[in-house]
């Protein structure tokens, strides 16, 4: 049995996700928890398309990580999402897509977002505000930055746990691979 290696290449993209993931916990925003919803979701696309393409130990490597993940990822979003207390964020492309509609069409559309999901919401444009010295006068938008809440906090901790329980069904499937397929001399 051969020892556990790894390169620099991979303990660098372990401290990336460790980073990206304290950092969505520490914040706990909408943005935040689509942003690690979509990047756990390509992750296990990725390793299920990695267990296609890949042949002997390394097929049931990627199979236990895209399978473990998945799992954990159906059984928390899934039809049991009200157990757990939480239900799947947007994909991080509805935001840049929110954006534009917000800009295209001000207040032309019905929106049906939830509420508290709103990145870019729907104002009428600023009409030019003068300036009286170093001091703006007028309205200004809403700000786009919202409060952690325990909601999102969830959501983004179920996705770092999907993406956490992929490398142990890696190990577990590492462990049940043969060596080899070759018979013994």
């Amino acid at each position: 049995m051969s020892r556990l290696r790894f390169t620099i290449a991979q303990v660098m993209a372990l401290v990336l996700f460790v980073g990206l993931g304290f950092a969505a916990l520490r914040s706990s925003t909408v943005l935040w928890s689509s942003a690690v919803f979509t990047l756990t979701v390509a992750l296990l696309s990725a390793a299920v398309l990695g267990a296609m393409a890949r042949r002997g130990p390394a097929r049931l490597t990627w199979t236990g990580f895209a399978l473990f993940g998945w799992i954990y990822f159906g059984t928390t979003f899934g039809p049991w999402a009200d157990v757990n207390g939480v239900k799947a964020p947007p994909y991080v492309t509805r935001w840049g897509l929110d954006y534009w509609d917000a800009n295209r069409w001000p207040g032309g559309r019905i929106n049906t977002a939830p509420p508290g999901e709103v990145l870019f919401s729907r104002f009428a444009p600023v009409q030019a505000r003068p300036i009286v010295g170093a001091i703006r006068a007028g309205p200004l938008p809403a700000p786009l930055v919202t409060v952690p809440d325990a909601f999102q906090f969830r959501r983004t901790g179920h996705c770092l746990a999907a993406t956490l329980f992929g490398p142990v069904g890696a190990a577990l499937g590492r462990l049940l691979a043969g060596e080899d397929d070759r018979p013994n001399p």
